[in-house]
């Protein structure tokens, strides 16, 4: 019986759908190169970390970031928190560059299947007042 779920998981894992993301309409100051989600596929009741690597075109000295995910167009969990703390090994005030926005969630335990995501991000400077770092769409499978 347990051989059996080992293969049932492998060929779960192996006809995952791709993860996919794509930038919501309008400017971001934040340019992604690269998206991913680890572990891919998620697993309902563990965490996933989003990984966005891009550059970043101007400074982040605060502001504030939303991830809602949702399941056939209902919103399923919501966390928000501080800019400051999306922006792996950049602490405000965090200076333009290469950066790599790292987002951590709870996949909830009565989730599998499809999910879709939306990490929006805003962000302040001495010279922007709640403009937009980032705003992505992601789509991903949950075991």
């Amino acid at each position: 019986m347990r051989a059996i779920l080992i293969l049932l998981a492998i060929i779960s894992v192996t006809t995952a759908a791709p993860f996919q993301w794509q930038l919501c309409p309008g400017s971001n100051h934040f340019q992604p190169s690269d998206v991913t989600l680890v572990p891919y596929p998620a697993i309902a009741g563990r965490y996933a970390t989003i990984h966005i690597t891009g550059t970043l075109d101007d400074a982040i000295n605060g502001g504030a970031w939303t991830n809602i995910l949702y399941q056939n167009d209902v919103a399923i969990q919501t966390t928000r928190g501080n800019t400051c703390t999306l922006v792996a090994n950049c602490p405000c005030s965090c200076a333009a560059g290469h950066r790599t926005i790292e987002n951590s969630f709870i996949i909830p335990s009565t989730v599998s299947g499809t999910v879709t995501g939306r990490l929006e991000a805003n962000f302040d400077n001495i010279h922007i007042s709640g403009g937009r770092l980032i705003c992505i769409t992601y789509t991903f499978q949950v075991l």
